[in-house]
């Protein structure tokens, strides 16, 4: 009897349980979505009334948690100024103090001279000498072409320009006289001194300057844009080709703006974190890059957003005005884990509120910050910052 009247009672409990839960089930579908979303979720709440708060309806219930802290958008990396130099001097490349050069019919005396330039460097070679006796023509070969081929008298030699296009860096010229033609009997022949090869030679030992710089590696995981900004001051007349280089990436080429501030935007994807080196380099003239610097753009601060709706009947409606009704009070509540100093800036619907506390809690008016409609809430942080909550409520004085 006793083991038949537990068993009773076990069954009679369990379609309690059941009845009980089918009605629980039913009473969650009969609710209206927004009343069971309240139920099922409540890590945001919207417009429904707060059992914390009696009397008043929450608005909007978040809970942000951790919000990122980025304290910085631009870093500078400045340079001290330096000079570039790139001086064009006229220069004696090559001399010869004498040569004697015949031709006949029976013996023939040449001679010839080598030199090595940089082409690159070099420019407007001359080449002259004293002739003391002569006869024929004078024949000069440079690197097998012919650039003088003329009888010249005693004296000093007109000046003989050398093309660019001819020169290597390892050249030879060779100096020879015509034949006497028919006369065999006969011979041509020069007495040549003082052979010189003169030309402008630019010293480029001052002209190329490295600086470098460090990129942190949070700089290169936020980094968004980049651009240098120097100063040049120097002569457009005199000055010929600035080049400028990022990590051996060519970022310039041309002649710079002379006096004025010159601004060349940097690929980021030529930057690397670590040590970079930046690189200015004149082909001729006078340069100093004054004031330079390296502009990098961070992302944008983190923010974080919350929107929420806030209905048309708490508000009076005179054309296209609005106004919150007299006889509701709004509330924003703000709690926070600690009492550690915290710094941030909340803008609801574009109107910034700034907080610099170290409360567990911090309470203030919304009155004049809300409006008919969706609604907008966002964090700004000015340093680290932890919130338990945020809750925007209303309610009727």
């Amino acid at each position: 009897m006793i083991k038949k009247t537990k068993a009773q009672a076990g069954n009679h409990a369990a379609i309690l349980v059941i009845i009980i839960t089918g009605l629980l089930v039913l009473f969650v579908l009969s609710i209206s979505p927004e009343e069971r979303e309240k139920l099922l979720n409540d890590e945001t709440t919207t417009n429904g009334e707060d059992p914390l708060f009696p009397g008043s309806t929450t608005l909007i219930r978040a809970v942000p948690g951790q919000v990122k802290y980025s304290p910085e958008t631009e870093i500078i990396h400045e340079f001290s100024p330096f000079n570039l130099n790139a001086e064009v001097k006229g220069e004696l490349i090559h001399t010869k103090n004498s040569m004697y050069l015949k031709n006949s019919a029976f013996e023939k005396i040449t001679d010839t001279i080598t030199f090595k330039i940089n082409p690159e460097t070099t420019n407007n070679i001359l080449l002259n000498f004293n002739v003391e006796q002569s006869s024929g023509s004078l024949i000069i070969h440079l690197n097998g072409e012919t650039i003088y081929n003329a009888p010249i008298r005693p004296g000093n030699s007109p000046p003989i320009n050398i093309a660019p296009s001819l020169l290597r860096q390892e050249n030879t010229l060779q100096f020879q006289v015509s034949g006497p033609g028919a006369a065999f009997w006969r011979y041509n022949h020069y007495t040549i001194k003082d052979i010189n090869l003169y030309g402008d030679i630019t010293d480029l030992t001052r002209s190329k300057a490295t600086q470098v710089f460090n990129i942190a590696t949070k700089e290169a995981n936020e980094l968004k844009a980049s651009n240098i900004r120097y100063l040049p001051a120097c002569k457009p007349e005199t000055t010929k080709n600035l080049r400028v280089h990022i990590n051996n990436f060519e970022i310039f080429s041309g002649i710079p703006d002379c006096e004025v501030f010159n601004t060349i935007q940097i690929p980021i994807n030529y930057l690397y974190e670590g040590i970079n080196d930046i690189t200015f380099q004149i082909e001729e003239g006078r340069v100093l890059i004054d004031r330079a610097i390296i502009q990098n753009s961070l992302e944008k601060p983190y923010t974080l957003t919350y929107y929420f709706e806030v209905q048309d009947k708490y508000f009076n409606f005179v054309n296209d005005e609005y106004e919150l009704k007299n006889n509701y009070e709004t509330m924003l509540d703000i709690t926070f884990p600690n009492n550690n100093q915290k710094r941030f800036e909340l803008t609801i619907n574009g109107k910034p509120i700034s907080f610099n506390t170290a409360r567990l809690r911090e309470t203030r008016s919304m009155q004049f910050f809300l409006q008919p409609g969706t609604n907008s809430i966002q964090i700004n942080p000015k340093s680290e910052l932890t919130i338990t909550e945020i809750r925007i409520r209303i309610r009727e004085k």
